[in-house]
């Protein structure tokens, strides 16, 4: 396998007590990790195995900063995929001197997800997940109201060793933010590390 790619196999789901996993066997740079984004049970019914989104998306700043084309086995939402190839990794490698013009390589698919019309935004209690709660708190249009926040361990909240930081932040949320605006929290983690597959 070539040195300048990551390699997305097909996305799994697995149980482990009260929490639901998405797994995918990622290999970067001819190096093999076992990646998974986990929820509790209870939302394990709206984790995805038909398509690599998910992992898409948790992969691509990474890739980009590396230099590493991405190659999925399993199908990418069509609109995703055309949205990062055509507009969002030329915007980004054109204007940030850390990312390169990457290529994402899958089969695009076009089947509509079953959902139950929840909306969620990421939160971290900054000013731009301010902005997007208060921009779509009480939108008229049901696909755009939020009725979630989602608390992850990616972004400014992406080392290891901030386990602490992000359940303060979880707690803050459910006990301020989240119950004044009647929202739910998704506590969720995702994370990759060096296994034997």
């Amino acid at each position: 396998m070539e040195q300048n790619i990551i390699l997305i196999r097909k996305p799994y789901i697995e149980q482990k007590g009260n929490k639901s996993f998405l797994y995918s066997n990622i290999t970067i740079k001819n190096k093999n990790y076992k990646m998974f984004f986990s929820v509790n049970k209870e939302y394990e019914k709206y984790l995805v195995d038909d398509r690599s989104d998910a992992f898409i998306v948790a992969l691509l700043t990474y890739a980009m900063k590396e230099n590493l084309d991405i190659i999925s086995e399993a199908p990418v939402s069509r609109k995703l995929l055309y949205q990062l190839n055509q507009y969002l990794i030329t915007m980004l490698s054109s204007n940030m001197k850390d990312f390169h013009k990457i290529k994402l390589e899958a089969t695009p698919t076009d089947l509509l997800l079953e959902n139950k019309g929840a909306v969620c935004t990421g939160w971290t209690g900054g000013v731009d997940s301010m902005y997007t709660l208060m921009t779509h708190l009480n939108r008229n249009e049901k696909s755009f109201k939020l009725t979630h926040l989602g608390i992850f361990n990616n972004g400014a909240l992406e080392s290891d060793n901030n386990e602490e930081l992000l359940e303060n932040l979880v707690e803050k949320a459910k006990s301020g933010i989240a119950k004044e605006c009647n929202l739910e929290v998704i506590r969720n983690k995702h994370k990759y590390s060096r296994n034997n597959i």
